[in-house]
């Protein structure tokens, strides 16, 4: 009886040695999952931080190129504005000129005509 006691004995000390040895593990783990937990999340943080300032950046310069563009394209708008106007001068000016022309040819045919008719009414 005495013999099953020491062996009763025995075998808690052994469970109980492993019950600390498995609970001083577990904490092991934990504070090691945490710690590298923690890493990551820095990193992850860091690569974020990172990347938003990047971005943030590129959104800059696009709005810059995009200002850019916008002021080429107003120039090229003026310019094509510009060259509208002369044609349509040109244009009108040649209008003009063949207006001119045409008027002074019908006052000629007119005064002509008139001629030609105070000449038949005469005769």
């Amino acid at each position: 009886m005495e013999l099953l006691e020491d062996n009763h004995r025995v075998e808690l000390r052994v469970y109980q040695q492993k019950m600390k040895h498995l609970e001083y593990e577990n904490r092991n783990n934990v504070k090691t999952i945490i710690s590298e937990g923690s890493a990551l999340l820095e990193n992850e943080q860091s690569t974020h931080q990172a990347r938003e300032k990047e971005l943030l950046r590129r959104k800059e310069q696009l709005k810059f190129e995009q200002y850019d563009v916008e002021l080429m394209d107003a120039s090229k708008v003026a310019d094509l504005r510009q060259q509208q106007d002369k044609q349509m001068a040109k244009l009108r000016q040649q209008f003009e000129d063949s207006l001119g022309e045409l008027t002074s040819r019908c006052e000629n045919r007119l005064q002509v005509m008139t001629k030609d008719l105070e000449l038949r009414r005469r005769v």
